[in-house]
């Protein structure tokens, strides 16, 4: 079987394996049979050879050669359309389809520079097209974009079933959530609307009859499950005997008796508070002798103070045979005294170190 006649219709040839699998899985190897497998067949994955010019995407402002050229479709959509409803709704006289399409071999962008007819969002993934460019309707190339008008596109149609599956499925899926944001009522596959939402009314709420006896029977028979669980944890403490909570058990027992000494709880003796602003004896607090302790003793007596020393210079002094300060002046009779415990007039009557026959050596 040839596949020559495909080269010239429709621009493209087939490599090894996809002629295989036509032999293998079409209905005949017939030209129209092939045709149809074709158009129901993803051609990115059947192996096709397109004769059109290769990197369409990055092809200056030219025209393409003269021919036919079978393509497949990828995505349409309508960019007069908000992003989000492209795929769905047409612009009706004022639309622009942009149409993503591949040979097989490349995918490139088609713009619908006059209105198509046949051409529109309802086409699904996978519907062939059949480009034409002839002298007098050249198909011509700007920005990347062929420029689609009714003398060059025809559409041959065609379902790939995969393709078409993934699409209606993806539709489904933003027709139910579109739906979802504005009416507020998710639809079902059956495309049965929820029923609407009703706030809980008591006094519509239905009646069952003799509600009340059936309540009351309810009670009676729980009160009798407690009277019965009573009775028999009743029998169940006479039985093991008296428990060790109750005061029965230690009637004949008589007075119980500790071997506590008395003296375990005796009043322990006031301590002092550290820094305490009392100045009471008692308790030992106030003043820097509070922050010592308690400076009294035990058993009541005097004041327990530190030894000091001499309030005078002279107490830290000795002489030079090592006697105190004090015991040198033992040996000076008492000018102060003499002079009428008047230290000025001591002190002008002989001083420290006048004629008094003394002195410090």
């Amino acid at each position: 079987m040839s596949f020559e006649f495909l080269k010239s219709e429709w621009g493209i040839d087939l490599k090894p394996h996809g002629q295989t699998e036509i032999q293998s899985y079409a209905e005949s190897t017939g030209k129209n049979h092939v045709k149809d497998y074709i158009k129901d067949a993803d051609i990115r994955k059947l192996g096709v050879i397109s004769s059109l010019p290769k990197d369409l995407a990055r092809s200056p402002p030219s025209t393409v050669p003269p021919g036919q050229y079978l393509v497949q479709v990828i995505k349409i959509v309508d960019i007069t359309q908000p992003a989000r409803f492209q795929e769905d709704f047409e612009g009706g006289k004022w639309r622009l389809l942009n149409i993503e399409l591949t040979d097989g071999e490349q995918k490139f962008k088609a713009l619908e520079y006059v209105s198509v007819k046949n051409v529109g969002v309802h086409l699904p993934p996978g519907t062939k097209l059949l480009l034409w460019s002839t002298k007098e309707a050249p198909l011509k190339i700007r920005n990347a974009h062929l420029l689609l008008t009714p003398d060059t596109v025809e559409v041959l149609g065609g379902n790939v079933e995969k393709l078409v599956d993934s699409w209606k499925a993806s539709k489904e899926v933003e027709t139910n959530r579109l739906l979802w944001r504005t009416e507020g009522i998710k639809k079902t596959d059956k495309e049965d609307a929820a029923p609407p939402w009703t706030d809980f009314d008591i006094k519509k709420a239905p009646r069952v009859g003799g509600r009340e006896s059936v309540i009351e029977a309810e009670r009676a028979e729980w009160r009798k499950m407690g009277s019965s669980a009573h009775k028999e944890q009743a029998s169940a403490a006479k039985e093991d005997g008296p428990t060790r909570a109750e005061v029965g058990a230690f009637q004949n027992e008589g007075q119980v008796k500790s071997q506590v000494a008395s003296s375990a709880f005796a009043a322990a003796a006031p301590q002092g508070k550290g820094k305490g602003k009392s100045k009471s004896k008692e308790d030992g607090g106030g003043g820097k002798r509070g922050r010592r302790g308690n400076d009294w003793d035990d058993a009541g007596g005097e004041e327990k103070r530190a030894p000091v020393l001499g309030s005078t210079l002279a107490s830290f002094i000795k002489s030079k045979d090592g006697a105190t300060a004090d015991e040198a002046l033992a040996a000076f009779p008492d000018k102060a005294a003499d002079a009428g415990g008047d230290w000025d007039a001591a002190w002008d009557a002989g001083g420290w170190g006048g004629g008094g026959g003394g002195g410090w050596s």
